[in-house]
């Protein structure tokens, strides 16, 4: 009877456990709280230019190429949240760039409310597709993608 009891017991708890695990809290409720202001658009000049700034800073300085990215087109939102609202609100992108050596390539990037120590704004991660060389958003710039 007294196993029963504890049984009993532990059930419930767990019970309750999983019911409130389950519960979702929007990322701008938190502790740390996020803004949830309005992410600017994929087409953004804001967002592009930060794209090409920090590629063409990139390619200058680490690699020394000299490689640039010239312009965008096929500009598209991939998703929004895609993981849902207990998550750092984020907007995924996809874009063909047109690069300073005349080849077209795929660029993938997203912008999230920046979540660093001061964050009030947003920042853009990005990658070129053929030009990840450590592999960081590996194959194929596909981490850098809402999946």
């Amino acid at each position: 009877m007294r196993n029963l009891k504890w049984s009993v017991i532990v059930a419930f708890g767990l019970s309750l456990a999983a019911q409130t695990a389950g519960a979702m809290t929007p990322a701008e409720n938190r502790y740390a709280r996020y803004a949830a202001t309005p992410l600017p658009a994929c087409a953004s000049g804001e967002v592009l230019s930060e794209v090409s700034g920090w590629f063409a800073s990139r390619e200058a300085i680490y690699w020394g190429t000299g490689l640039s990215i010239n312009g965008f087109d096929k500009v598209r939102e991939t998703g929004l949240r895609p993981w849902g609202a207990n998550y750092v609100p984020r907007r995924f992108c996809s874009a063909r760039a047109h690069m300073s050596d005349g080849r077209l390539r795929h660029v993938n990037y997203f912008v999230r409310e920046s979540i660093g120590l001061f964050g009030n704004t947003w920042e853009v991660i990005w990658c070129v597709t053929g030009l990840d060389r450590h592999k960081t958003y590996a194959p194929n710039c596909e981490q850098a993608t809402a999946w």
